[in-house]
């Protein structure tokens, strides 16, 4: 395996591992090799010529790759979608928190410095009292 190839292959891996798309890294490698595998035989085929029955293998092959190529790029858009969807939801929460807590602080702030001012008042009373 050359070192393109391999570079590719672990690339893929760790993007299929990433968004979930296979259970071990194991499967990840082998899943990866095999659509690389695919696309270096169809870019091979673009390049060099082959005989007539590889041809036809290639050409039988072709159809199911372009597909697999479809349904992994939909899936990846899709778990893309999902996970910007999921991201929002929760920063809404998170800014929907915030802003509770903001207005917490606010009134806490604002029961502070009454009591402060009530404390000052009987403190002056007290004095002015003796």
């Amino acid at each position: 395996m050359d070192v393109d190839k391999t570079i590719k292959v672990n690339n893929l891996a760790k993007e299929l591992l990433k968004h979930g798309l296979v259970g071990s890294m194991d499967e990840a490698v082998e899943k990866a090799t095999k659509h690389v595998d695919r696309e270096l035989a169809g870019s091979a085929g673009l390049v060099q010529e082959k005989p007539a029955v590889s041809a036809q293998s290639t050409a039988s092959v072709s159809p199911g790759d372009s597909n697999d190529s479809h349904i992994f790029e939909r899936k990846l858009n899709y778990m893309a979608k999902s996970f910007a969807e999921q991201f929002n939801a929760e920063m809404s929460a998170v800014k929907k928190q915030m802003e509770l807590m903001n207005n917490d602080i606010k009134s806490l702030r604002q029961t502070i410095k009454d009591l402060s001012m009530r404390s000052a008042q009987s403190s002056s009373e007290s004095h002015s009292s003796s």
